[in-house]
């Protein structure tokens, strides 16, 4: 992600997927909060989400619920952080 991406987080969500539509994105201070409706495979996907984004690192929780006709209903909670290593070569 360049500087100028990370100033507009809303417009680079936009564009991340065409399968899935953010809704109620809300940046405020050093969080984000979002909802997601994805349609792939023949079903729905319901996603949420919240980061905390520091200096150099952020973590953050996704919750999804999936409704495949494949394999059923299932519910996925994914943790997630990193950190700045350094510059890109």
């Amino acid at each position: 992600m360049t500087p100028d991406e990370a100033k507009d987080l809303k417009k680079v969500s936009e564009h991340s997927s065409t399968d899935c539509e953010t809704k109620k994105m809300k940046i405020g201070g050093n969080k984000v909060s979002f909802s997601l409706t994805c349609h792939k495979h023949g079903g729905v996907q319901l996603g949420s989400g919240e980061f905390v984004y520091q200096k150099a690192s952020y973590e953050g929780t996704l919750h999804l619920e999936i409704d495949n006709p494949r394999i059923g209903k299932r519910k996925i909670t994914t943790h997630i952080s990193g950190k700045r290593i350094g510059d890109c070569t």
